[in-house]
Order: structure tokens, then sequence, then C-alpha cells
């Protein structure tokens, strides 16, 4: 199923939502509650409440298409009453930004996650050391005898949005669901006839004359028609070049002369060259093959450390797009990399690492 495809479902599933919440809700009815979530760096995904409440951990790995950041998650209620319950949100599925439609008790809820500003990928873990002590921030477990701790950033709890009805049909925008602004839909008013699609209440036209703005008659454009160009000129250039033909002929059966070698090169003689002009002498130079880097082949600690001087370079340019790119490029040769060298670079590639996060 493509994005489009998607993309016109959800549509289709919120526009549902709204209508039946409208038909069903009372004044004071609340239309949405928000959760926070939040995205490791190690693949997990938690979610919370509007109270700082944890309602789901997942396990490392689940997620690890996701940069770490905070996502938002509105889930829009409805049915009998739209009385918005506590809920418990451990059975529904995400893949990644994707759009998930779980149920609870029966109704559906749309879950949108809504994914920040851009974040750099988990930098590499150090080399391997001799075993000393603690773990590696971001994933479970460490290098030595200590256990590492889940790394997280910053918690930021959402508030809670209530919305009802009266504040929806009378916010001078049209939200998804009306027919115009602030009528038709679920709002108790209806939108006027001037954009109904039809041709009532004294109307000269589909919504427009009597009531409604003045009708424009189209105008019709009548297509000018080309006048095909005489074949007189044609037979007069024909004409022409015959005659021009014949003219050469005859000149030069007269003359025995081949008039057609008057126009050719004649050749080139080499001689000595002339006094006080010396020839200047002639060098070429091999243009010496230029490497490519190959996929997957091993890469060395000098590329890398190119890379990395590029992506200061562009940084103090602020040319942050291309300081991503250098990044993804210098996080996949690091891989690839011979484990002996990986220390010297590791240094330099965190520096960098921990001055683009200032910079987001």
């Amino acid at each position: 199923m493509t994005r489009a495809t998607k993309t016109g479902i959800l549509a289709v599933v919120c526009l549902v939502i709204f209508i039946f919440l409208g038909m069903n809700a009372s004044a004071d009815c609340e239309k949405t509650v928000v959760y926070s979530g939040l995205c490791g760096p190690d693949g997990s995904l938690d979610v919370y409440d509007v109270n700082g409440t944890l309602l789901r951990s997942s396990p490392a790995g689940n997620f690890s298409g996701c940069y770490q950041g905070i996502y938002s998650i509105e889930i829009g209620s409805g049915g009998a009453g739209c009385v918005v319950e506590p809920l418990d949100i451990l059975d529904f599925r995400i893949n990644n930004a994707n759009v998930a439609n779980p149920q609870w008790d029966g109704i559906d809820y749309t879950v949108n996650l809504n994914i920040g500003s851009w974040q750099p990928p988990p930098p590499p873990p150090p080399p391997p050391d001799d075993g000393g002590g603690g773990g590696v921030i971001g994933r479970r477990g460490g290098g030595g005898g200590g256990r590492g701790r889940r790394g997280r950033a910053t918690t930021v709890f959402i508030p809670e949005i209530t919305r009802n009805i009266t504040e929806l049909c009378s916010n001078g925008i049209r939200d998804f669901g009306e027919e115009g602004i602030d009528c038709g839909g679920y709002c108790p008013d209806s939108c006027e006839t001037c954009f109904d699609g039809i041709q009532n209440q004294g109307e000269e036209g589909i919504d427009c004359g009597g009531p409604c703005p003045e009708c424009v008659k189209p105008v019709i454009e009548v297509p000018k028609v080309k006048k095909k160009p005489s074949v007189l000129w044609l037979w007069i250039l024909i004409l022409i070049v015959l005659g021009g033909l014949v003219g050469v002929l005859i000149y030069e059966l007269k003359q025995h002369k081949e008039i057609f070698g008057m126009f050719k090169k004649k050749p080139t003689v080499l001689g000595p060259p002339k006094p006080g002009k010396p020839r200047k002498p002639v060098s070429f130079t091999v243009a010496s093959p230029v490497a490519k880097p190959i996929k997957g082949a091993p890469v060395s600690k000098e590329q890398i450390n190119k890379l990395i001087s590029d992506a200061y370079v562009n940084l103090e340019k602020n040319n942050i797009p291309k300081v991503h790119e250098l990044i993804d490029q210098i996080s996949e040769m690091y891989k690839r990399l011979d484990p002996a060298k990986k220390p010297e670079i590791y240094k330099r590639y965190m520096d960098l690492y921990n001055k683009v996060k200032t910079r987001v």
C-alpha cells in the first residue's frame, strides 16, 4: 500500500470520526487526549500520559528506525456520550512515523506520530578496552564490569487538549469535517446556499447570481484559422536552386576546370619556422585515474579524517544539510574501519557529533 493510499484512508477515517463525534457529543464533550512518546537511542519507545505516568515501554530495538527525540501522540476518542476514559495503549503498533489505528473496548482511535527536528544518528560505541567498569549510554549492558543504563533525552510532557463542538464551530476556521467556516458537518449551522453546488434559492446559476455573487459568463474564444502558405513560393525557390546548378555546369564545361575543386582545402606544408617566432614546445600530461570509493571496501583513517574536516568547514558555514550528509558517510565508513585504528578516530568523531547536536 503506497503512502498516498494510506493518507487517503486516514483522511476518510478522520472525517467519519469527526462527523460521528459531532452527532453524539454534548457541549462539553472532550475531543482529544494527548500522550507523549520518548524514542531512545537504543530503538526503544516509551509512552507517557499527561500526568507523566509511564503507560508503555517497548524492548530495545523495536523501533530502531526512529531517531532519539520526543514524539507527540494524539488519540482522538469517540463512542457513546463521547466520554474519554484513561486508555491502556499496550497493544498498539507503531511503524516508525507511520499511522496506526488501534482499538480499545471496540472503539477506534487514531494515533498520529509527529517527528520533531532532525537528530543525528546515535554515535558508534567506543572501541572495546581491557574490561574497565561502566556501561555505554544508549545500550543495555556495558563493555566492562558495570551495567549500562538506557540513555534518554529530557522528558517533555505534552498537556492534555480538550475541545468541544461549540469551540470548533465558532473559531473562525474551517476545521476538518466542516463543510465551510464554522458551518456544515458536525456544526449546528448549515452553510450558505452559495456553496452547496446546487442552483437553488433564486440563484441564476450554480452558486452564483441572485443572493450569491454575480455569475461570470464564460468567454468563448474562436480559434484563428491559419492560412496555408502558397505553393508558388516553393516553386520559385526550386527554380532558383536549379538555375544555379545549371549555371555552374555550363561554366565548368566552357573553362574545362573542376569548379568544385576551388573549394577543396589545400594540404599544409610544414616548413622551417619564421624568424622571430620560435616554436613553443608541446608537452603532454597523462591524467592519473581517480580512485572511486567502493562500497563495502576497507577504508583508511585518512579518509574519515578528511570527511570530519569537511564537516567542520560546512558547520562553520552553517550548511547543516551538508553536515548531516557527511555525518552519515562518516558513520558508515567507521563501521568498516580497522578496529585497531578506531580509538584514534573515535574522539574526533564524538567532538563533531556533540557540536552538531548543539546546532540542531
